[in-house]
């Protein structure tokens, strides 16, 4: 069966999209979260016990959820361009001749 293009970078010890993608993430959430509070119609948190040490208007602890949704996206990138690339050279069905 073949690899995720992704397990081979880390067997490789490539961690660089591993890395890159919930930093990315990150970066996109702290932006978002400025621009929110910018906003004349934003959104405030108000999380039970972790309502505090904000960054605009998110709770700090609220930023990890950023991480992963980068690494989803991430993911998510390369299936796309995975299915565009089986799209332009198909595989030929079985039994057939090409």
């Amino acid at each position: 069966a073949d690899q995720s293009p992704l397990l081979d970078e880390l067997r490789r010890g490539d961690w660089r999209s591993l890395v890159a993608a919930p930093l990315a993430g990150l970066i996109c959430g702290g932006f978002w979260e400025l621009w929110n509070s910018l906003s004349l119609a934003r959104w405030e948190y108000a999380v039970p016990f972790v309502n505090r040490f904000h960054i605009f208007e998110m709770p700090l602890l609220g930023y990890a959820g950023y991480l992963p949704f980068g690494l989803e996206c991430l993911v998510m990138g390369r299936l796309v361009l995975a299915l565009v690339a089986a799209m332009r050279n198909p595989a030929p069905a079985a039994g057939s001749e090409r």
